[in-house]
């Protein structure tokens, strides 16, 4: 009996580096920081908002909380 092992396509850190690229494309570059902490501030309220309200892909072109309504709407048709 020969095991044979599946091809997995390892992406390694391709996926953080594309959040890291977008992060300076939209917010870093576009912003002359005097301080420290408004840096992290604008990043992390940029950071919020793309979590609310950028469309995804992977949730069919909503944004996670368009898709979250939707689910959360679907389950209850479903349930009534």
């Amino acid at each position: 009996m020969v095991f044979v092992k599946p091809l997995l396509l390892n992406k390694g850190n391709a996926d953080t580096e594309r959040m890291m690229r977008t992060i300076k494309e939209e917010v870093i570059w576009l912003h002359e920081f005097t301080r420290l902490t408004e840096a992290k501030e604008v990043i992390r309220d940029w950071i919020a908002k793309y979590n609310r309200e950028y469309v995804h892909l992977a949730l069919g072109y909503l944004s996670p909380l368009e898709f979250e309504q939707k689910f959360y709407q679907n389950c209850c048709q479903e349930a009534a």
